[in-house]
């Protein structure tokens, strides 16, 4: 009879994956072969009509050439501009029934939602689409204080290379740097040691 999970990782938190996944609805989704759908209602009829909508698009085409679909295009129109040959996952009535809803990440089941939202997601209804995009751009980013301590961080950088830089007349005041990302990655043969990076 536990509540507290803060700080578990390993066995402990693979009880409470394990019982989760008994307790709410998980689906078993991959977003390299779906994408999940949300219909403009609830009830089987507004699923209906997104499934129609997706056989249509299926017997459509956008010519090359004609620039990104309008945001407020036909469904089947901004369908086929990002299914890229993908199913739909629906978010069907069962789901829209459930209490829970569970997004399992399992390497032995083959889920994990690794991939972008905007890419992942699609609403039958424009407005909420937008919606979307607008709540990750203005919600889910670093606070505007972390953002601004950056732009120091890289403007005294810029500043330090510009002095160093400075010879016979000739201002070079570029820096390079490299994003290493260590101990987060899922494969062995990425995480390179330190001195193998460097040379």
């Amino acid at each position: 009879n536990r509540t507290d999970w803060n700080g578990e990782n390993g066995k402990g938190m693979k009880v409470l994956n394990e019982w989760m996944r008994t307790v709410t609805h998980v689906s078993r989704w991959n977003p390299d072969q779906c994408m999940l759908a949300f219909p403009a209602s609830p009830g089987a009829e507004a699923s209906k009509s997104l499934k129609e909508a997706y056989q249509q698009m299926r017997e459509e085409s956008i010519p090359a050439g004609t620039g990104p679909v309008p945001v407020d295009a036909p469904v089947a129109q901004r369908m086929l501009e990002v299914a890229n040959g993908r199913s739909l996952c629906m978010y069907d009535e069962e789901m829209q029934k459930s209490a829970y809803l569970h997004f399992a990440s399992s390497h032995k089941l083959g889920l994990r939602l690794l991939t972008h939202f905007y890419i992942f997601l699609f609403f039958e209804d424009y407005r909420w689409d937008t919606w979307n995009k607008r709540f990750v751009r203005d919600h889910l980013r670093y606070v505007d204080e972390i953002q601004c301590a950056a732009a120091r961080v890289v403007h005294a950088l810029r500043e330090r290379a510009r002095i160093r830089g400075t010879t016979a007349n000739v201002t070079r005041n570029f820096y390079d740097s490299l994003h290493i990302r260590r101990g987060d990655l899922a494969y062995k043969e990425v995480k390179v040691d330190g001195n193998e990076l460097y040379e």
